[in-house]
């Protein structure tokens, strides 16, 4: 069977182990199979940077083929920010790649004994670890320049910059695009930290002239080619001015976090948009609709440049740019774009660095809207200074340090671009998730699709919202756990054509039932472990403001009665 292999990294006698995936677990990949691993095998009272934990890696099911949107890479861990499991999910060529090579999952577990940086390279060749001291706290960009002059320009690479080595809870992992940059993240959690922990500064993967096996390859390439012609036509929007549309969109329903969440609009939202981004990025010569992951018809990445038409960063993204964006009051690219590439480069969550930067602005360390200020905290950050130690503990440590009361986080994360009073049904998803404030576990936005027919969408109508919230954290899990991008769809129809993609490509009997009841083992595993690992129901709340304080323009607060809130764990 293609796609059988488990590979582990055991740290502690720097050796590597092979076996295969157990049958009963065929159909599980990507987040439900390191939820399934991690329960299993982790005590969830475990120190998150300790030697027991491990930090496993997932690609989906689909992942090395001519599927559209297949090739995404889950990281699944205890996380050193919220205490409580945490996946991260990143588009880039390294799913696709250790897919090719049949890896299932990769786990990293165990603690060295000695002092030392090492790299996992994975090739048709086989797993080794090789000590690569020579990359200890480089950057990510650098580090993986060194890497393609030693392995060679087609590789893969997960990388982790200082932060991580540092052992920082805000601290990411970057996984490489099809262009050669660090640009693709699995941010959140602190998950580079756990990678840090174990000394591994990168996993190269060289899958090049590797191609798996389809069982009934002509009725799989029609489902694919019909696939993508309808993903060209429906996610036209994206391709032209990727998720940055959401600036207009959030403006609009009057969810935009500004200036630290105290307002949903922003008077500079238009020098922020999608169709300005498309604009200055044109004009300077950047590229704009291109593809974070081989055979991606959706094409939302872009590459920003200078007014020289140098390199900045890839790819702008909404959450991101919003939070060190509106958030801290800042309406221009050129100033919010090297901010995203320091994040990038030093591996760092954009989103909780901008969360920690406006709760900063807050407590009136810089004022709102000082982008030059806003570097200058960046700069603390890289130099790991006092101030610097503070901020890279994250928005909640550093709200608590600075006497902050508003501070925008759910189990210790910090909140995404979308405000819970002007958008509810994620607001739920913040309080009931087990990831935290993660908008990637269960976004309502217009157009989105629930199992259940009928069902009030309107965002700032609390009615329906927590069951609206709970099938759309049940449709995401099943599309996390394929290895797909939620932008080619999570609703009903779009898990039962995945089913029908795994049926062509194993031979196998999935079906829409099967993916549906793994979500809801999954969920439950992944609160189960919460639970054990102390997040209680008391850390199932938002800050107290969100409940008492109207956002403008709308005069909206968070009201979701708590009653039905609870019953989202009623699945």
């Amino acid at each position: 069977m293609h796609l059988d292999r488990i590979v582990r990294i055991d740290m502690e006698n720097i050796s590597v182990k092979e076996e295969k995936i157990k049958e009963e677990l065929f159909l599980y990949s990507g987040r439900a199979l390191g939820a399934y691993i991690l329960s299993k095998e982790v005590d969830p009272l475990c120190d998150p940077l300790g030697k027991k934990n491990k930090l496993i890696f997932a690609p989906g099911l689909l992942g090395g083929t001519i599927y559209p949107c297949s090739g995404r890479i889950s990281a699944i861990s205890k996380s050193p920010l919220t205490g409580g499991i945490k996946e991260a999910n990143s588009g880039g060529t390294a799913g696709n790649d250790m897919a090719s090579l049949g890896v299932r999952t990769l786990i990293l577990e165990g603690l060295p004994s000695e002092e030392g940086t090492w790299v996992v390279v994975l090739n048709k060749n086989g797993v080794k670890l090789e000590r690569a001291d020579d990359l200890k706290g480089m950057r990510n960009y650098e580090c993986a320049d060194r890497l393609r002059e030693k392995y060679g320009k087609k590789i893969s690479i997960i990388s982790i910059g200082p932060m991580g080595e540092r052992l920082k809870p805000i601290a990411s992992i970057l996984v490489s695009d099809p262009y050669g940059h660090q640009g693709r993240l699995l941010a959140r959690g602190g998950l580079g930290a756990v990678m840090g922990s174990k000394k591994i500064k990168a996993i190269v993967i060289d899958a090049e002239k590797v191609k798996p096996e389809v069982k009934e390859s002509d009725r799989f390439s029609k489902l694919a080619r019909d696939f993508s012609n309808y993903l060209k036509k429906a996610k036209e929007g994206l391709t032209l001015y990727g998720t940055m549309a959401s600036v207009e969109e959030s403006q609009e329903l009057g969810c935009l976090p500004t200036r630290n969440f105290r307002s949903g609009t922003f008077e500079l939202a238009d020098n922020v948009s999608g169709h300005h981004l498309r604009e200055v990025i044109k004009e300077r010569g950047g590229k704009i609709g291109i593809p974070c992951m081989q055979n991606c018809p959706i094409r939302c990445s872009n590459v920003y440049v200078d007014q020289n038409g140098n390199f900045i960063t890839s790819t702008l993204q909404y959450e991101v740019t919003n939070q060190l964006g509106p958030n801290c009051g800042i309406g221009d690219f050129d100033k919010i774009a090297p901010m995203a590439q320091e994040c990038d480069d030093l591996g760092m969550d954009g989103i909780e660095v901008g969360v920690t930067i406006g709760v900063c602005m807050e407590a009136g360390i810089i004022e709102f809207g000082d982008a030059d200020g806003a570097m200058s905290l960046i700069k603390e950050m890289e130099k790991d200074s006092l101030m610097g130690k503070i901020l890279t503990q994250g928005a909640m440590i550093t709200g608590r340090v600075l006497g902050v009361k508003r501070v925008p986080v759910v189990k210790g994360q910090a909140m995404p671009a979308y405000d819970p009073r002007g958008n509810k049904g994620t607001g739920v998803t913040y309080v009931t998730s087990p990831m935290g404030a993660d908008h990637t576990a269960g976004n309502l936005l217009p157009g989105r699709k629930t199992i259940t027919p009928g069902l009030n969408l309107d965002l700032h109508d609390k009615k329906d919202k927590a069951k609206v919230s709970q099938e759309l954290q049940l449709l995401i899990v099943a599309v996390d756990s394929g290895g797909m991008c939620y932008f080619s769809g999570f609703g009903p129809v779009d898990v039962e054509r995945y089913a029908q993609a795994v049926r062509y490509m194993y031979g196998s009997n999935a079906t829409y039932e099967n993916f549906i009841s793994i979500a809801k083992e999954t969920l439950k595993r992944e609160w189960d472990f919460n639970e054990k690992a102390g997040l209680t129901k008391a850390t199932d709340r938002l800050p107290e403001f969100f409940y008492t304080e109207k956002l403008p323009p709308y005069d909206l607060v968070f009201d979701v009665p708590e009653n039905e809130i609870e019953q989202v764990k009623n699945i």
